[in-house]
């Protein structure tokens, strides 16, 4: 349960910067501009090319990958600033789910690494972690002792032709999915309600009710909240011993 602590005190930390107190299905959109002045932008076919020509507008030195493809959305940044680029024919269920994924990939990715390394090295490691100078012996150092990133972590939307992506992308895209999910849908109020005693009996039972209530309560798209609902009812001891004798799975 560490990575799932973890998880929720960045979770906590975004709502508190944000100044808001989140009802839900929230306004993540609003929520991340508050919070880290990161606007988000529909376009129409997104895809790689597009993205490149939308971080040329915004003076946003990224690099991208060679080989086009569509993308639901993606993050544009930098260790203090960026946009979030998002489809605009998808739902609003779907875009606010990409909202909360790319947001945290900006917490994951972006604020969190920085926020380590200034409390460690100081502010002058910035200029380090965005690439315009090296880091000093004695930074490098103080870096291994503390156990703090120097560099930050980039081009995630690169993808091969065929197989899967790198260990790294799908660590990180696990991560923001993660976080995603508790920015929208807190675990702990989740635990609570499935406690409640109108909830169903039976484990294919509760996670159709679960997985259903997750879009109603929170406007979390059918796909992330059925695999959302499965990692709250395992928190919860789910599937029991009971509901494999009396049902087929």
């Amino acid at each position: 349960m560490t990575e799932q602590l973890l998880i929720e005190g960045l979770a906590e930390k975004f709502w508190s910067l944000s100044g808001i107190v989140p009802d839900y299905p929230c306004n993540i959109e609003y929520a991340a501009l508050a919070a880290f002045a990161l606007p988000t932008f529909p376009i129409e076919a997104l895809d790689i090319v597009k993205a490149r020509e939308s971080a040329r507008s915004q003076n946003l030195s990224i690099q991208f990958p060679t080989r086009n493809r569509s993308l639901c959305g993606c993050l544009l940044a930098t260790s203090r600033a960026g946009i979030i680029l998002i489809e605009a024919t998808d739902s609003t269920d779907e875009q606010r789910y990409t909202i909360a994924h790319e947001t945290a990939h900006f917490l994951l990715e972006c604020w969190g690494p920085l926020r380590q390394a200034e409390e460690v090295l100081g502010e002058g490691i910035v200029d380090v972690l965005e690439g315009r100078r090296s880091p000093t012996l004695d930074e490098r150092l103080e870096a291994i002792l503390s156990n703090v990133p120097l560099r930050l972590v980039s081009h995630l939307m690169e993808r091969p032709e065929a197989g899967l992506p790198s260990m790294l992308v799908l660590d990180a895209e696990d991560r923001a999915d993660r976080l995603a999910l508790e920015l929208l849908a807190p675990f702990r109020r989740l635990v609570e309600f499935m406690g409640q005693p109108e909830t169903p009996r039976g484990y294919r039972s509760r996670l159709s009710y679960l997985t259903q209530a997750l879009g109603k309560m929170n406007g979390v798209p059918i796909d992330p909240a059925a695999a959302y609902a499965q990692y709250i009812l395992k928190s919860l001891g789910e599937p029991t011993f009971r509901d494999w004798l009396e049902e087929d799975f």
